[in-house]
């Protein structure tokens, strides 16, 4: 690998561990003592006076993060497990569950005896507060954007002694989006993330770590001007007219066939995608780097061409990226300006070339006729 790759990757690593203000570690507790003391993504400190053996996760994100950092032989419990990394489904279905996400399993949780519980942004402040009530220990985990998810990486593996596990993932994702990067061209691709249709067009605004994404992708999201998740109106995707359309893998894609959709650059180009896996999107951990170098590749192209991902060094292996396909073909009579100009251009070419073959097949014929 390049000098120039490694010297941004380890820059990254060093800006993420030095300046984030939720680890507090003494140097002997670096190298997996206790006790160990955190700030977790609430603002709550959590501390742990042994390593724990007996973990809930209570979200996918989490448990697919236990599991990249070897401590899926500690989980006893879950919720939501058929969301999570398709290489660990048959070992977390054995999972104990402790309740969805429409409410959790008090009891279910105390008779697991958990050492540790691993909350997120689904959970409710209600649900975190009764947890707490039991005198559970719990530690949120809710990024908001790339930073943040490394950050939750290095706060889990310190908490769980995995720090070696942990820093090598987040190496492995600031090598990765150094080397996305140094492909990507000066110029964004202006993009539009449909979410839902559901009472309006739910988008992912600015806060989000999917507009993380798009940005580090190479993209410039139309919504940026929106805060968190919200809708945006039909005037406005008219208006700002993006290249790019990402559908959500649970909209249905006739909606390209009407207006506002019908009417932007990314229909009359070809240019609309269906994500592949949520996982690379929806959850908040190290996957996310799958779907920011598959959103590179749908931006860029040609920039992306060739790029493959190296071996991920989580313990749930890794996950192959493949080049994204438009589910609609490009439409060259309607204000496709690019594809009319090169069609234009071959009935030119088509048409001089057919003039000189008659001019000398005439030529050739008066010449026997003299």
């Amino acid at each position: 690998m390049q000098a120039k790759y490694l010297i941004a990757a380890f820059t990254l690593l060093l800006v993420v561990l030095s300046a984030s203000p939720i680890i507090r570690l003494s140097a002997s507790q670096r190298v997996g003592s206790y006790p160990v003391t955190v700030i977790d993504d609430s603002g709550n400190s959590v501390t742990l006076n042994e390593k724990p053996t007996r973990i809930i996760s209570l979200s996918p994100s989490n448990t697919v993060l236990a599991y990249g950092l070897g401590l899926g032989k500690y989980l006893v419990g879950g919720v939501g497990n058929e969301y999570v990394c398709g290489t660990i489904v048959p070992i977390v279905s054995n999972l104990t569950s402790v309740g969805g996400f429409s409410g959790l399993d008090y009891s279910e949780i105390l008779a697991l005896r958990p050492q540790l519980i691993l909350a997120s942004g689904i959970n409710s402040p209600d649900q975190i507060a009764k947890l707490k009530q039991l005198n559970l220990t719990v530690v949120v985990l809710n990024p908001t954007n790339i930073s943040g998810i490394e950050r939750d990486i290095i706060l889990l593996g310190n908490l769980t002694g995995t720090q070696q596990t942990a820093s090598r993932i987040v190496y492995w994702m600031n090598d990765v989006l150094a080397a996305v990067k140094s492909r990507l061209p000066t110029t964004d691709t202006k993009a539009f993330y449909l979410l839902d249709t559901s009472g309006g067009y739910w988008t992912a605004g600015n806060s989000t770590f999917m507009n993380s994404m798009i940005l580090l992708a190479g993209g410039s999201n139309i919504a940026s001007n929106i805060t968190g998740w919200g809708t945006i109106s039909p005037e406005t995707i008219l208006a700002e007219n993006p290249k790019v359309l990402i559908l959500d893998q649970y909209v249905n894609s006739s909606i390209v066939n009407q207006m506002p959709f019908q009417g932007i650059a990314a229909v009359k180009l070809g240019r609309v995608y269906v994500i592949p896996h949520e996982g690379w999107f929806d959850q908040p951990d190290y996957r996310i780097i799958y779907g920011i170098v598959w959103l590179a590749e749908a931006f860029h192209p040609s920039a992306m061409k060739g790029f493959t991902v190296p071996s991920c060094p989580a313990l749930t292996g890794s996950e192959n990226v493949t080049q994204p396909v438009s589910i609609v073909a490009p439409k060259i009579s309607s204000g496709n300006i690019e594809l009319e100009y090169a069609v234009a251009g071959t009935i030119i070419i088509v048409l001089i070339a057919a003039l000189l073959f008659y001019q000398f097949k005439t030529r050739k014929q008066r010449r026997r006729g003299t």
